[in-house]
């Protein structure tokens, strides 16, 4: 399974998307965090 997801074109952009999707959470919630304190 390791090795479909690192050597084929699909694997690759598969993790991509999964990185993406996971920084993007990151990013949201820390930029929601930040204005619900700043909002207080």
């Amino acid at each position: 399974m390791l090795k479909e997801l690192f050597g084929t074109y699909e694997g690759q952009l598969s993790l991509a998307v999964i990185v993406a999707v996971i920084g993007i959470a990151i990013f949201f919630t820390r930029l929601f965090l930040k204005k619900m304190s700043a909002g207080e």
